[in-house]
């Protein structure tokens, strides 16, 4: 592989080791880049602003459009602030039916088993 010029001539980014996280652990970042969400942050910011007609934060008036709509008996508003209040209902699953470890663990090997395997068994 042949070296450019430009390689030739050029030193090294930090010659002298100097500057860093070792030097400056302060500046480390230990959580990572932020998870930003832009659409989530854009509606946040549009539900906290002022509503020039009633005087209040947006998310109080859409609070109360949404309890209205529950009181009014909308299906999908009350679950919504049942939801809200008293959290998801939680969901049981059931198993029916006999769970035979053997069986599995053949079809694993069998699914697992490599040309090697079949050779030598």
């Amino acid at each position: 592989m042949e070296t450019t010029e430009q390689e030739k001539t050029s030193s090294p980014p930090n010659p002298e080791g100097k500057g860093g996280f070792k030097e400056h652990p302060e500046n480390i970042n230990y959580g990572g880049r932020p998870k930003t969400k832009i659409l989530t942050g854009a509606l946040l910011q549009f539900l906290e602003e002022i509503d020039p007609q009633t005087g209040n934060p947006r998310f109080v008036d859409l609070a109360k459009k949404l309890g209205l709509m529950a009181y009014k008996g909308d299906i999908h508003a009350m679950r919504e602030v049942f939801d809200r209040i008293e959290g998801k209902a939680t969901q049981t699953l059931k198993h029916e039916g006999e769970l035979n470890v053997k069986k599995l663990e053949t079809i694993i090997d069998e699914l697992t088993e490599t040309p090697e395997d079949k050779d030598t068994g």
